[in-house]
């Protein structure tokens, strides 16, 4: 890690390059500022340093974690920042949420090159697509406390919209393929007004626009249809106050994720499934569940979705999901309705 620090500062024989440490204090000098310091200064380069916490810790273990005021935190870049600029910044442990707002906020004047090496830190960090952003990322509407404590089946056409929802599903997922954008307004409208009719919340998949248009309750998007919103759009739909469910695969797109504040959190598949082409995730099983629900803030529901059948879901629940998503478990069931109240039975 610190090697691609060393490489972006450009070090020279005749002027030392200064790089920044921002980062915690070790108190046995093997991570943190103190081992960043010293590898600066084996390497030549002049080595600052911004302190995001203090550890009492050894080879071992650490005992007890204290972070500095954000007054003092913010004065400290802020005098580097004055008198020994840096060529690079490599950022360590930062611990607390407001410890990554500031930093984030300071970063935003900053043009140099940045290496991340988060460790310690309580909540899982999240990836912006720049220091603005992640400093004052959107905020989407949050989901009612528990309201996501149920199925969601995801179907394809307004009919089985109707059929879910009057059989008694709280939400329902609608996913539109190789329709014109006319036709999706049409379907997402004929959806939101059967919704309406049965007390029900309709999930409309990727097309934001005609969710915002016709008053569905939120938009589910995968992390390609994220990234290819951008953020002015990511911005005006939370504006609308519709709600946002992202998918996940991997520590990175949970981090991408977390990174526009969603209303839920989905992770697949947990099981095999032939519903969607997921193959190079393989499958993510119990304990990834356990592990997300540990780094998803705990107001943000955890929904799973891939391979579940109704004698997997109880233990899916046990393992920390606060929602299952299915597609054939209901779509392909010979008796959906009835399919639907099963399901719906496992939350009580």
């Amino acid at each position: 890690m610190l090697f691609a620090v060393l490489a972006c500062v450009g070090a020279t024989i005749s002027t030392p390059p200064i790089a920044w440490t921002i980062a915690g204090s070790d108190a046995g000098g093997g991570a943190g500022i103190q081992a960043d310091l010293a590898a600066f200064r084996a390497l030549g380069v002049h080595g600052c340093s911004a302190i995001t916490a203090l550890t009492a810790q050894n080879s071992v273990e650490v005992r007890m974690v204290e972070y500095p005021s954000i007054e003092m935190l913010r004065t400290t870049l802020a005098a580097l920042r004055d008198d020994l600029p840096a060529g690079a910044i490599k950022i360590g442990m930062t611990g607390r949420e407001w410890v990554i707002r500031e930093v984030a906020d300071f970063l935003t004047s900053y043009k140099g090159p940045v290496v991340c090496d988060p460790v310690m830190s309580e909540a899982m960090p999240w990836l912006s697509t720049s220091a603005h952003l992640g400093a004052h990322p959107p905020r989407f509407v949050p989901c009612e406390p528990s309201e996501l404590r149920g199925v969601l089946p995801v179907v394809e056409s307004v009919a089985l919209v109707a059929e879910v929802v009057a059989a008694g599903a709280r939400h329902v997922q609608l996913r539109l393929k190789d329709l014109s954008e006319a036709e999706i307004g049409v379907a997402v409208a004929a959806a939101q007004a059967v919704c309406a009719q049965y007390g029900a919340r309709l999930w409309v998949n990727d097309h934001w626009r005609a969710a915002v248009a016709h008053g569905a309750y939120g938009v589910h998007v995968g992390q390609e249809d994220l990234a290819a919103m951008g953020a002015p759009s990511v911005a005006a739909l939370a504006a609308s106050g519709l709600r946002l469910g992202v998918s996940t695969h991997s520590y990175a797109e949970l981090a991408t994720a977390l990174g526009v504040r969603p209303s839920y959190i989905s992770l697949g598949p947990i099981y095999a499934t032939a519903s969607k082409d997921v193959s190079k995730w393989g499958e993510q099983g119990l304990e990834r569940i356990a592990s997300w629900r540990r780094l998803v803030p705990a107001h943000v529901p955890l929904i799973a979705i891939g391979g579940i059948s109704i004698e997997r879901a109880p233990g899916v629940l046990a393992a920390g999901a606060e929602g299952i998503a299915v597609i054939s478990a209901i779509t392909k069931a010979t008796d959906r309705a009835a399919a639907v109240r099963e399901w719906q039975a496992l939350w009580g």
